[in-house]
């Protein structure tokens, strides 16, 4: 009897183990992320050929001449809603002249190849609006941080492109952190200064050179 329970029970574990099967499992599949893409139509502003006598009747901001502003029209444009920000640096560090307590908001300026520094050019947005709705708060963050602020630099106003900062963009003015958005659309007012002194001593033509680098942030 013991041999036949054996018998049985060995055929049972070899129908079993004839029946056991497997099967992989897991996850796969591809996501693709949000794709944007800014625009600045004319980013270089030429100021073209001005004689210096009309440079000297350019009001004067303490040591500078403050020339004409020039507006630049600016793009963003997401294949879907992204919460992306704007990050700027300064290519000509530490070449902004003096001339107050606002120039950390600045970018240097130079003359031609030259190295010493002549002037310096501020940047602000104006007239922006994301997904059709104006831009009620603008947020400041010094680059590579989330540390939002209404204010930037010698406590001016976020809308101020400050260089080795990032702007984000909200709806409502009450907001401490950007929003997402699809586009934006609007203007970069580029107001640039040159050193009055340099103007006067100057004994050939001045080619005032600023360069800064805009780069969208992903969040």
């Amino acid at each position: 009897m013991l041999k036949k329970v054996l018998v049985a029970s060995a055929l049972l574990a070899t129908i079993i183990n004839a029946n056991a099967s497997s099967s992989a499992f897991g996850v796969t599949g591809t996501i693709t992320p949000e794709a944007c893409n800014v625009t600045l139509t004319g980013g270089t502003v030429n100021l073209g050929s001005i004689n210096a006598s009309v440079v000297k009747g350019y009001g004067l901001a303490q040591t500078s001449y403050a020339m004409p502003s020039v507006a630049v029209p600016i793009s963003i444009v997401c294949s879907a809603p992204t919460k992306v920000e704007v990050s700027f640096v300064d290519n000509k560090v530490g070449k902004v002249f003096a001339i107050d307590t606002n120039d950390p908001i600045r970018y240097g300026m130079v003359d031609g190849a030259g190295t010493a520094a002549i002037g310096s050019i501020a940047i602000n947005f104006n007239n922006t609006v994301i997904d059709t709705v104006a831009v009620g708060q603008f947020l400041n963050a010094p680059n590579n941080t989330t540390t939002w602020t209404a204010t930037g630099p010698s406590n001016l106003s976020a809308i101020f492109a400050s260089p080795g900062y990032t702007i984000g963009f909200a709806k409502l003015a009450s907001a401490t952190t950007p929003d997402s958005f699809t586009t934006l659309a609007g203007n970069l007012i580029m107001s640039p200064y040159i050193s009055a002194a340099y103007v006067k001593g100057a004994t050939a033509a001045i080619t005032p050179t600023s360069s800064g680098t805009l780069t969208l942030v992903y969040l």
